[in-house]
């Protein structure tokens, strides 16, 4: 479906969630750092996609490697963060490519490498989840 790992979150101008959700998701965009390409789809635009039927609003997707995960956690940019770097991490797979991941309390680059790399991902999840 796409080249790349690309987030898409799915929105609608009438939407109220979507409306108190655009300073956390102009929060995520301001970031450079993200191993992933992000894009806004509006509801008008939906209709012409060959993708999973969007059943509310907001939807935030992530495509990787012909997978699409939908994202189901609080509408922050440190929650969305962390959704991609699970999931870049455990369905991405490729470390030439996801060499880091991105800490959401600072926005910048945690620096990945090999089986400690591994073992750092784990221990700095388990980190973020307490």
């Amino acid at each position: 479906m796409y080249k790349q790992p690309t987030l898409i979150w799915y929105w609608a101008n009438w939407c109220g969630h979507c409306i108190n959700m655009v300073p956390e998701w102009d929060k995520l965009i301001k970031n450079k750092n993200l191993p992933v390409k992000i894009k806004k789809i509006q509801d008008t635009e939906i209709k012409n996609l060959k993708i999973k039927p969007i059943e509310g609003f907001p939807t935030i997707r992530l495509y990787i490697k012909n997978k699409e995960i939908e994202f189901n956690g609080n509408r922050t940019a440190n929650d969305i963060i962390k959704f991609i770097n699970d999931n870049i991490k455990q369905k991405g797979g490729n470390n030439n490519i996801y060499n880091y991941i991105i800490n959401p309390k600072t926005l910048k680059k945690v620096k990945i490498n090999g089986r400690l790399g591994k073992n750092i991902i784990k221990k700095y999840l388990q980190y973020l989840n307490n």
